[in-house]
């Protein structure tokens, strides 16, 4: 799993976790010199984000978002 994240460059529970099964989320870390800072993430209700393409457009709003933070407190992973 570890390695997949790292891959992809975010992380997602899709209602994996038996604890909050009705939420999903997405976490981006943000880095600077090749250190995790913090990182940003967006939480849902499944139900209201039930397709792929809605998943895919937070996965990409979130990763737009880090870029524009990453590079306006002009942070480097």
């Amino acid at each position: 799993m570890i390695q997949l994240t790292r891959k992809r460059g975010y992380g997602q529970n899709l209602g994996e976790l038996q604890e909050e099964p009705k939420f999903g989320a997405v976490a981006v870390p943000l880095c600077h010199q090749g250190r995790v800072l913090v990182c940003l993430n967006i939480v849902f209700l499944l139900r209201a984000v039930k397709d792929k393409q809605a998943q895919h457009k937070i996965v990409a709003e979130i990763l737009h978002t880090r870029k524009l933070i990453e590079e306006r407190f002009g942070m480097r992973g």
